[in-house]
């Protein structure tokens, strides 16, 4: 069971209540497993540890940030990759996450070193060809292809649409694009260039999952290959929900300018560029992750 705190400012730390007793509240607020109430999303959300609901219950009335207080039933998974960083978990793992919101935990791939939670991951260096048999991604998927999780992180992996969803109506979250490439064929050692989205948002699956963001900052010479300057949402296209012709004409599922001439990282393996230093490069490794808006990496990757 979960402590769940209705306050002004944003907090996450995962916590499980061990029985939730009849107690006086705060007025109720719900999400799934929870008692009764409604709450809007703009609503920030902290759930707090405490051994009942006595506790829960004593914990908002002495907080001044907190308006309102709810136990909630459930196995009490972390509702992002970050709690299980601050609760101490390490390394880079598939673990099981259930947002504030969300009617069910599904898996991410967790950056537990980080805080991090993988959106997609391609073209892996270390990939098993055995492994990677049936989780290389398909480019021109529909709609509901992409709307879904998809492969396995050590080859191509894609966390899916809705799922991204979830997690980012949670709370203030940034993207971060991890880009590998080689400057010549025989270098030993691959370049990294980095790209950050800050305060990264994508509107529902009704409204076709728009982005926005409020400002990118580029390391290494990366370049806005997402957006290329563009200040309108740009929705997600797909062969069968298509924005104009984009998705079928270059046969990629992508969040597409109005002129469909950015950068899809969905493209099939070793067609996958992104303009680095002026040039379009073709790269190794890349990888998009939600992060906390104070993480920044700029140097290095992961071995799973």
């Amino acid at each position: 069971m979960a402590c769940v705190l209705k306050i002004r400012i944003l907090l996450l730390v995962t916590v499980h209540v061990a029985k939730a007793a009849d107690v006086s509240m705060k007025d109720f607020i719900t999400y799934p497993g929870c008692t009764s109430g409604m709450v809007t999303e703009s609503v920030s959300i902290a759930t707090i540890s405490t051994s009942s609901g006595l506790e829960c219950s004593a914990l908002c009335a002495h907080r001044d940030d907190c308006q309102s207080v709810n136990i909630c039933e459930g196995p009490g998974y972390n509702t992002y990759c970050s709690e299980g960083k601050n609760s101490g978990q390490t390394g880079y793992r598939m673990s099981q996450i259930q947002p504030i919101k969300c009617p069910h935990a599904f898996e991410a791939f967790c950056s537990f070193e980080y805080g991090g939670t993988y959106f997609l991951r391609r073209n892996h260096p270390l990939s098993d060809v055995s492994v990677c048999e049936g989780n290389i991604l398909e480019p021109n998927m529909d709609w509901d292809g992409f709307n879904s999780k998809f492969g396995d992180p050590r080859c191509d992996f894609l966390l899916g649409l809705q799922q991204l969803w979830y997690i980012l109506r949670q709370g203030v979250y940034n993207l971060h694009v991890y880009l590998e490439y080689y400057e010549h064929p025989t270098d030993l050692e691959p370049i990294i260039a980095n790209v950050y989205y800050l305060h990264f948002r994508i509107g529902s699956d009704l409204e076709g999952y728009p982005i926005q963001y409020s400002s990118y900052k580029t390391y290494n010479n990366a370049e806005d290959g997402l957006m290329l300057g563009v200040d309108t949402p740009t929705k997600f296209c797909t062969r069968d929900r298509d924005c104009g012709t984009c998705a079928q004409d270059r046969g990629v599922g992508w969040w597409y300018t109005p002129n469909c001439t950015n950068f899809p990282l969905t493209a099939r393996n070793g067609t996958v560029v992104w303009p680095i230093n002026g040039k379009v490069r073709t790269l190794y490794l890349l990888s998009m992750l939600i992060t906390p808006p104070n993480y920044y990496w700029e140097s290095r990757g992961v071995d799973v």
